[in-house]
């Protein structure tokens, strides 16, 4: 099996000898000391145009080989393009392109997540043109407020709290006209706001939420951790009634997604619910609190066997095509 990490290949003698190691130079570590082929590939922006060089290290395979990719999130294309060629040589990503665009944007996610996540609405944009289908006052009107807004993939983290939620009508329509392209792919998710159970602030001000991440191969789980960086013991460890509940919520939902590999964060409102934050593939999720070398052996042993070969969209978990 390979992994083609991101991570910036390593200096004589050694990842330890680089200036600074990050949690995917760890991955690869551990990927190599559970028997992976570890390639290094450049980022997106470096390697877009020119995927020939970029892989022509990389032989085809004989026999259908497994693979995953340990990175930042390419667009859509790239991925497309990268699964693509990869597939050429005999070897495969967990997730086809359509798999993994389904579990990335979450305008597509919702719509197999339905009752189990925060009610939404999709916002479509064309370049700075906003589409008034719905309009500001439908989606306050269905949702109210205040609202969290994303982008397809992504949320504007960076600006803190305040620059992810509209309390005002006003700010609604301002936030959204002024929404990276970049981040939304065209559209923004207004999502009602949960009343997530909490324990403090980060210096951004995001709620440390009870949130929990999860990584799933075919609907089993691998492991799960805490989403935030730090949290007080007993407001980050599950009681096994509360781990019962979330299990359940956590299988029902990747039973509704094609991705074989899948990352899923939940959190629980104040009423003790727990719900769906939203999905992803975990080739290009952080672990926050999930332990990594638990997660490489149990997914390495998970993925021992050949991977199903097919033309196109490939429903790995029960072979249809």
């Amino acid at each position: 099996m390979i992994v083609f990490t991101e991570a910036d290949p390593p200096q004589d003698g050694g990842y330890e000898h680089l200036d600074h190691i990050s949690d995917m130079h760890r991955m690869a570590m551990e990927f190599a000391r559970c028997g992976w082929e570890v390639v290094h590939i450049p980022k997106e922006y470096a390697c877009a145009d020119d995927l020939e060089a970029v892989f022509s290290g990389v032989t085809e395979r004989a026999e259908p080989t497994r693979a995953l990719w340990s990175g930042y999130v390419p667009s859509q294309a790239h991925y497309e393009a990268v699964y693509r060629h990869l597939q050429q040589k005999n070897i495969y990503l967990p997730n086809p392109p359509e798999a993994h665009q389904e579990i990335m944007e979450l305008d597509r996610s919702l719509r197999c997540l339905g009752e189990l996540t925060a009610e939404s609405v999709v916002i479509e944009r064309e370049s700075a043109t906003i589409k008034q289908a719905p309009t500001f006052e439908d989606v306050v009107a269905r949702l109210g407020l205040p609202l969290f807004l994303k982008g397809a993939v992504f949320s504007q983290k960076d600006e803190g709290w305040g620059g992810c939620v509209a309390t005002t009508l006003t700010e609604l329509r301002e936030k959204v006209e002024r929404f990276p392209t970049r981040l939304s792919r065209g559209r923004v998710i207004a999502r009602k706001l949960l009343p997530l159970k909490k324990n403090g602030e980060t210096l951004g001000g995001f709620p440390i939420a009870r949130e929990f991440r999860f990584f799933l191969w075919r609907g089993e789980i691998l492991a799960y951790g805490f989403y935030w960086a730090f949290g007080d013991t007993a407001f980050i460890t599950l009681s096994p009634e509360e781990e019962k509940q979330v299990l359940a919520l956590v299988q029902e939902a990747a039973r509704r997604f094609q991705a074989a590999y899948l990352k899923l964060d939940v959190g629980q409102t104040e009423d003790g619910a727990w719900w769906v934050i939203e999905s992803g593939d975990p080739q290009f999720a952080g672990l926050s609190h999930i332990p990594m070398e638990t997660l490489i052996e149990r997914l390495t042993l998970s993925m021992r066997e050949p991977p199903p070969v097919s033309i196109g969209f490939h429903h790995e978990k029960d072979g249809r095509t």
